[in-house]
């Protein structure tokens, strides 16, 4: 299921790594005590642009700082079409190699 980015949020759950995706804003996130998009009020008035921005970030600081494993993260962050608009053509090719 696609989650187009104006509506993604990101959620993830420190005590449980495996526990990160990406859900629609309008659906329940229970379980996550973390989020990032578009559950906050500032997320409607950004360009799609900070929005990305502001989900790298968010999916950096999993990363570094929560110490997620990137694949975890980088498996969320698929079901975003923004997203994955960003990555190279033979990024599909390759991964699925």
């Amino acid at each position: 299921m696609d989650v187009r980015l104006e509506n993604a949020v990101l959620g993830w759950d420190l005590e449980n790594c495996d526990s990160v995706r990406v859900f629609p804003s309008d659906a329940v996130g229970e379980g996550f005590c973390i989020t990032e998009g578009a559950g906050y009020p500032a997320w409607r008035d950004m360009s799609d642009t900070e929005r990305m921005a502001r989900m790298l970030l968010g999916a950096w600081r999993l990363v570094v700082n929560d110490r997620v494993p990137v694949d975890k993260v980088h498996t969320a962050l698929m079901v975003i079409p923004e997203f994955r608009a960003l990555l190279d053509e033979d990024f599909f090719d390759r991964a699925l190699k």
